[in-house]
């Protein structure tokens, strides 16, 4: 008798793993073998593929919100060394990479959850005084994670085409070699020096420009980078 929550738990473990190594076409007979069970099993746990896929995605999602969560609630020295712990993820990188270079309904989906979750993040951390608040949070949260899948997508690309996915650990690592510094120091210092052209957009839509999110008369603390 199939113990169901114990076996789709290593089911999904093992799709992951095979999906991010080897790509959404494996054989689900290849799965099954690698999670232990007879041949079969998806089919009576999950039903179909895609469904197994489905979870799986989810579970991706849910893994990549415990990172980000926390990494919002360490300290900026934890968070640091946070960077480097997240190179043990390779596999769920890995599995990123795969789902939205794809594209199709699977990967809209996964998008549109990343984007979800992202909005869900950035609420937390303005709550925690660690993020700086905006006019529009779910615009704000749609370009922060489009352009994080975007730009691992052209980091691929430049990458060349002998590149391994399988390799997620490494490609990780490179990366986040590449982009923490420059996301750091922008999303810490900004990069217009005057609120000049925010100024003259939001005048075009209507809006007010000195009505705008501005902490530039607030204290802010040296250590932990909070505005006091």
């Amino acid at each position: 008798m199939i113990d169901g929550d114990v076996t789709r738990s290593r089911l999904c473990d093992a799709a992951i793993e095979r999906f991010s190594r080897l790509g959404f076409g494996v054989a689900l007979s290849e799965i099954e073998s690698s999670a232990g069970v007879t041949p079969g099993t998806i089919e009576e746990l999950f039903g179909s593929r895609n469904a197994l896929r489905a979870e799986c995605d989810a579970e991706i999602l849910r893994r990549i919100r415990a990172i980000q969560t926390e990494t919002m609630r360490r300290a900026a020295s934890g968070a640091i060394s946070m960077i480097q712990e997240i190179a043990d993820q390779g596999v769920l990188f890995a599995y990123v990479l795969r789902s939205v270079r794809e594209g199709g309904d699977f990967a809209r989906t996964f998008i549109e959850r990343t984007i979800e979750d992202t909005a869900m993040q950035l609420a937390q951390g303005e709550a925690a005084g660690l993020v700086k608040p905006t006019r529009d949070q779910a615009a704000r949260a749609r370009l922060l994670a489009t352009q994080q899948l975007g730009s691992l997508l052209i980091e691929l690309a430049l990458l060349g085409d002998d590149v391994d996915l399988a390799d997620g650990r490494w490609l990780l690592e490179r990366f986040t070699e590449i982009q923490s510094f420059p996301k750091l120091e922008l999303y810490t210092q900004g990069l217009l020096t005057s609120s000049a052209m925010l100024d003259a957009y939001l005048a075009t839509q209507g809006g007010d420009g000195d009505d705008r999110v501005d902490e530039d008369d607030e204290e802010e603390d040296e250590e932990t980078g909070r505005i006091a």
